[in-house]
């Protein structure tokens, strides 16, 4: 009976290489955190990716999560839908003029790096790619739609 119960409590308790695991991934998410709130002012996109990695570190196991409910997840690292309609409605109101990708990138609030490449994640085009895109559909409804000369 002793035996038993010895072979329960062991079961029940974590081993002390599995709290040494947790110890470890507890300093690295504190310190991959750290590192992103200092360096979030200088480079958006670095703390943007310090963060991902520690929440990589924080998922749950594979046995865990095996049997949670699946969820629909947002597409990563492309941009949120708030920033996919504000950019849309820009460059409609704008595509007059020269729209900068620096324009686009801060209306979305990133770093035109990271912007960059979470707008072709998004539309599967660059930047400069959607605008021209945008302004050939524009002048095909105008050229439809008034008697204007094409001149």
């Amino acid at each position: 009976m002793q035996a038993t119960a010895m072979i329960a409590i062991e079961h029940h308790e974590p081993n002390i290489g599995t709290l040494g695991v947790i110890q470890q991934a507890s300093a690295e998410v504190s310190r991959l955190l750290a590192r992103a709130i200092h360096c979030v002012d200088q480079d958006e996109a670095i703390a943007i990716d310090l963060v991902k990695r520690a929440s990589m570190l924080l998922k749950p196991s594979p046995a865990v999560s095996a049997n949670a409910v699946p969820r629909e997840r947002a597409a990563s690292d492309g941009l949120a839908p708030w920033q996919v309609a504000r950019v849309k409605r820009y460059v409609e109101d704008n595509m007059s003029r020269t729209v900068a990708i620096d324009e686009l990138a801060e209306l979305a609030r990133l770093s035109t790096s990271y912007f960059s490449a979470a707008f072709k994640t998004s539309f599967s085009l660059s930047p400069h790619s959607y605008v021209i895109a945008q302004r050939v559909e524009r002048a095909k409804q105008l050229m439809l739609s008034t008697d204007a000369p094409l001149c």
